[in-house]
């Protein structure tokens, strides 16, 4: 009997190594990649991954204005869309099967609605100094906007492409985002008053607080929401109500400064300072954190501060530098443009 269990516990150990031995060769793939037919100062603006293998941009090609889909994996690329009008900005779709793009048009603006293969499926006329733009996660044609004035004041709509139809909405909250079909904001900042979470029941017009905590800034993503709060002098990211991570506080011109962060498969990849600061001084520093269910993980110890997250998974890789220049993933760094 004795000699059983120790011939079954011994198999066990021998089965958990090798499973363990097979997690460390899953993690350790190496991530090829081959530069595309793209210098990064022709790139005039990256939008990010549209795939593990794929990322899209914003290029001009002889007074046109493209849309391209460069899978770095292989260094091939694919016209998306083209145009003659100037393409002022451009978002992917959380499902990643269309696009939003800004145009600017000879005597009108136009949101586009524009599917994988570069079929402009609606069209939302607007007129603005700055346009602000939250796609539905869930359906490609319906869109919640803002239109920023040059005194910066706006107003927000939502576009119901099924319908044809944009209704103005009395929001005070000027960034508004998606959670499920309901629409959440941070309210507007007010010298001295603290910003909190709010929804707008879009039935009923009206706005309900949905945290009783001041929160500075809510990212939706999927079924996870994650809420970025002050706390004793550092922020602190609760994932779903539940703590997940911390960082030293960073402000700017004395207003805190929620360093980026994004989702991924393996959890969330966020940028960390190493200790506080104002992002006015020149030698602050920055990391690289995943953070999973089991805990966090730093990436990089030396991190150039972005304005976004791009990352993509299957292995786990990042664009690296502060214009995004390269690509990072356990294995080291390689550039995915031509030089």
């Amino acid at each position: 009997m004795w000699k059983r269990s120790i011939i079954l516990l011994v198999l066990l150990i021998a089965l958990v190594g090798c499973s363990g031995e097979s997690k460390e060769k899953k993690e350790a793939i190496p991530l090829t990649i081959e530069p595309i037919d793209e210098t990064a100062e022709s790139i005039g603006r990256l939008l990010g991954f549209v795939s593990n293998e794929s990322l899209a941009y914003v290029t001009e090609k002889e007074d046109r204005f493209q849309l391209i889909e460069a899978n770095i994996r292989k260094g091939t690329k694919r016209l998306v869309y083209e145009t003659e009008d100037p393409i002022v900005e451009a978002w992917i779709h959380p499902l990643r099967s269309h696009y939003v793009v800004h145009i600017a048009r000879e005597g009108e603006e136009q949101l586009q609605l524009v599917d994988e293969e570069g079929r402009v499926e609606r069209h939302v006329p607007i007129e603005a100094s700055e346009v602000y733009v939250a796609p539905h996660p869930s359906d490609p044609l319906r869109l919640a906007f803002t239109l920023f004035s040059s005194d910066w004041t706006y107003d927000v709509f939502v576009y119901d492409g099924d319908e044809r139809f944009t209704k103005f909405i009395g929001s005070p909250f000027p960034f508004p985002k998606w959670d499920g079909d309901e629409l959440i904001g941070i309210s507007e900042r007010q010298v001295g008053e603290e910003t909190t979470l709010l929804r707008y029941d879009r039935e009923e017009e009206r706005v309900m607080p949905l945290s009783k905590r001041p929160i500075l800034d809510t990212v939706v993503k999927g079924s996870d929401r994650v809420d970025v709060v002050v706390e004793r002098d550092e922020f602190v990211y609760y994932v779903n109500e539940e703590r997940a991570w911390t960082s030293p506080l960073v402000t700017s011109f004395g207003e805190p400064f929620v360093l980026p962060f994004e989702k991924v498969e393996e959890g969330w990849v966020a940028i960390r300072a190493h200790e506080p600061h104002a992002l006015e001084e020149e030698d602050a520093s920055y990391e690289l954190i995943l953070v999973t269910n089991e805990g966090e993980q730093q990436l990089a110890d030396d991190w150039a501060l972005q304005m976004k997250v791009h990352c993509a998974s299957r292995p786990l890789h990042c664009l690296a530098g502060a214009s995004y220049e390269r690509v990072w993933s356990p294995d080291g760094e390689r550039t995915w443009t031509s030089e």
